[in-house]
């Protein structure tokens, strides 16, 4: 057992005698110029959340406090890795694998990543697959790991090297903040116990208190409105995971993806050890996927949509297929371009720009907003320091998901805006690739690209 471990355990948050209070500070203290914030509260112990506590207490912040609704994650050593029912799959682009390299972790989570160097895509009419080379497209391999895994990785550095200045308490609830007077934002939980701190940081997702209370109260402050702005559904997909093994005669750094003309979609990300995590996306409706019911029947389902995916299958995979539950997806939302309060409070990740994970921006573009915020800090004042993070990313978070967005349109438009446009740009740039430039997504992928 480590100490952030030892920690968790033990913590409880509580206005007692048993924990020291936040002394209060005079309304002036909180103009701090050029000093850091006596105490810091994160809310979100995702990838993101651990991640800004680590760029923090490399720039010398102490008292760093993270809180999070869920329980912790196993380390990243567990054997608990590799089981779909424990996490899912994201794949680090050159902007998530930088950001990490900055706060020199990515030794500790490259280690647990597969290197992807391609993807393999069957499409419906298409008697062979596609092959895309990530070296040749992008310049460099996307690196897959599990969300969670990296989670743990990411809680190993904190107790290996930062347990003096964070603290990492689960099982905690943040569901009200309310800001007083002197800027100070108080945080009360579940339970009904609060906490009071000079700054504050939302990196809790795409159901974030932290961002609900503070779009609420911008409404009656005399500073910038934050605003937020949440799409409705209108093209809904669920999805379902499956654990698969790589056969031997097939490479073990590819993406493997199908889509069948039921409008049904797998994809296939590796893990290390010849494993693989796989997605398949359905309509709400499809009855064939819902019917399911034994792992014989999800055998032949594969064998009537994806039979090239039949070798990868195994009987305790298609029966735990059989026995999930279907998830949904997130629902693209996004706060900006105000993305922060005063000098007190600043909001990233999911909590400004949440999107389905289609095209590999979720975990990227959190990641850069703490390779951002980093930079930002550099600024003469916290004041001038958020301000500059929103004026930096608040825009880009709208963007982002305006650009998701406009490639999940349905039927027909989403044909126009998305895959009909990607064929094309595929076609040009192979003819005449000095003359055509790569397609949006290679684009955004591209290293120097923020």
């Amino acid at each position: 057992m480590f100490a952030v471990q030892d920690r968790i355990l033990t913590f409880g948050v509580s206005q007692s005698s048993q924990e020291s209070p936040i002394e209060e500070l005079k309304e002036q203290s909180v103009q701090y110029e050029n000093s850091k914030p006596s105490k810091t509260v994160i809310v979100g112990v995702g990838p993101a959340g651990l991640a800004t506590a680590i760029m923090l207490a490399r720039r010398g912040w102490s008292n760093i406090t993270i809180f999070d609704k869920l329980p912790r994650p196993p380390l990243s050593g567990s054997q608990e890795w590799g089981d779909p029912e424990r996490s899912y799959n994201i794949g680090l682009d050159i902007k998530g694998q930088n950001a990490l390299k900055t706060l020199e972790v990515w030794d500790r989570v490259e280690q647990h990543c597969a290197d992807v160097k391609g993807r393999m895509d069957w499409i419906p009419g298409s008697k062979n697959p596609q092959r895309v080379d990530f070296i040749q497209k992008f310049g460099y391999s996307i690196k897959v790991i599990q969300r969670d895994c990296l989670a743990g990785c990411l809680l190993e550095e904190i107790q290996d090297k930062y347990a003096d200045k964070i603290s990492v308490h689960y099982n905690v609830e943040c569901q009200q903040v309310q800001w007083s007077k002197n800027g100070h934002a108080r945080l009360t939980m579940l339970d009904k116990t609060s906490i009071e701190t000079p700054f504050l940081v939302g990196a809790d997702g795409a159901n974030s208190a932290v961002r609900s209370n503070l779009v609420e109260s911008s409404k009656f402050d005399h500073g910038e409105e934050v605003e937020y702005v949440k799409y409705e559904d209108d093209n809904e997909r669920v999805y379902k995971t499956i654990s698969l093994e790589i056969p031997e005669n097939f490479r073990d750094d590819l993406d493997y993806s199908a889509v069948c003309l039921d409008d049904i979609i797998i994809d296939a990300l590796p893990l290390k050890g010849r494993r693989a995590i796989a997605v398949v996306l359905f309509r709400p409706n499809n009855q064939k996927i819902l019917q399911a019911k034994t792992g014989k029947e999800v055998h032949d389902l594969f064998a009537s949509y994806f039979p090239m995916f039949l070798p990868f299958l195994t009987a305790e995979s298609c029966d735990a297929f059989a026995r999930k539950p279907v998830h949904k997806l997130p629902t693209f939302q996004h706060c900006g371009p105000v993305i922060h309060r005063s000098n007190t409070t600043v909001m990233l990740g999911d909590a400004i720009h949440t999107v389905k994970p289609f095209f590999g921006f979720g975990i990227n573009t959190a990641l850069d907003d703490i390779f951002w915020l980093d930079r930002c800090l550099d600024s003469p004042t916290l004041r001038q320091s958020l301000v500059r993070f929103s004026e930096k990313r608040g825009h880009e978070a709208v963007a982002i998901v305006e650009i998701s967005r406009a490639l999940d349109r349905p039927g027909l438009t989403g044909l126009c805006n998305f895959f009909l446009p990607m064929l094309l740009d595929k076609l040009f740039e192979d003819l005449l690739p000095g003359v055509f430039a790569p397609n949006l997504l290679t684009y955004l992928r591209a290293p120097g690209v923020r």
